[in-house]
C-alpha cells in the first residue's frame, strides 16, 4: 500500500529501470505504462494499464489526489501558523 502522502512524482511511460527492461517492455505500449514514485528514497511502484486512455484516467486521479493532499497540509500549517 502507498499512502498518497508519501508520493513524490507519478511518471508516464516506461521511465523506471524495472519498466525499460526487456522482459516487461515488449507486452505493452510506452502510453500503457506508468510509475508512482514514493517515500523518502523514490521507491516505484510501476503499473500498466489496458489503454492509453485509461493510463489517463489513473494519472489524472492520482496527480488530483496528490495535490489535493497538498492543498490540505498547507491549509492545516497556515491554521496553526494563524492561531
Amino acid at each position: 500500500m502507498v499512502p498518497i502522502e508519501s508520493i513524490k512524482e507519478i511518471r508516464v511511460g516506461k521511465n523506471t529501470e524495472v519498466l525499460r527492461t526487456r522482459e516487461f517492455s515488449s507486452g505493452y505500449t510506452e502510453e500503457c505504462a506508468f510509475s508512482i514514485l514514493y517515500g523518502e528514497e523514490f521507491e516505484s511502484l510501476d503499473l500498466v494499464a489496458s489503454t492509453p486512455e485509461e493510463t489517463n484516467i489513473w494519472v489524472t486521479g492520482l496527480n488530483a489526489l496528490v495535490g489535493a493532499g497538498k492543498l490540505l497540509h498547507l491549509c492545516q500549517h497556515l491554521l496553526s501558523v494563524v492561531r
